[in-house]
């Protein structure tokens, strides 16, 4: 027969075992506590009804002024990018017509026979020139503020307080 000895080792597994062991079903079950029931008056229901429906209408309301000015952004980009085709289409004939008569001036300069025949040349050259240039810039600078005005139209219509002066900055 073999004698059985057991070890402090043995005895603390054993006792880690026995902790282990599953519940009973009565232990493991919570204790049942009856909810007190309390009513919560109609006055506080009411307020509470009224800030949600005051809630919506806010949030309501202001989903459709993003929208009114997503709207009015919408309606000044497309008015600034047709301007700006504008603005661009009239630099692209003014660098034209001012190549053009580049090549003209040396070409008559190239021709010329004398020098004084030069001098006169590129002195009505100049000039005519500089009366272009003067020119080009007016219908530039006209068409440019023509662009402001109406990209800024929808915005300051639609968005007073933004461009109110008694903002202050």
């Amino acid at each position: 027969m073999m004698s059985q000895t057991t070890t402090g080792t043995d005895t603390l597994a054993t006792s880690r075992t026995a902790k282990r062991a599953s519940p009973s079903k009565a232990e493991s079950q919570f204790p049942q506590f009856e909810m007190a029931t309390m009513k919560i008056p109609e006055a506080v229901r009411d307020a509470a009804a009224q800030w949600i429906n005051q809630s919506k209408e806010n949030f309501e309301k202001a989903i459709n002024a993003t929208e009114e000015v997503n709207g009015t952004f919408e309606s000044a980009f497309s008015i600034a990018a047709k301007g700006a085709v504008n603005c661009g289409a009239k630099f692209t004939e003014a660098t034209r017509t001012n190549t053009v008569a580049a090549f003209d001036i040396a070409n008559a300069l190239m021709a010329a026979q004398s020098l004084p025949e030069m001098i006169e040349i590129t002195t009505t050259s100049s000039r005519k020139q500089f009366d272009t240039l003067a020119s080009q810039n007016q219908e530039l600078w006209a068409l440019t503020q023509q662009l402001v005005t109406e990209t800024v139209k929808p915005l300051a219509g639609r968005l007073p307080k933004v461009f109110s002066p008694s903002v202050s900055s």
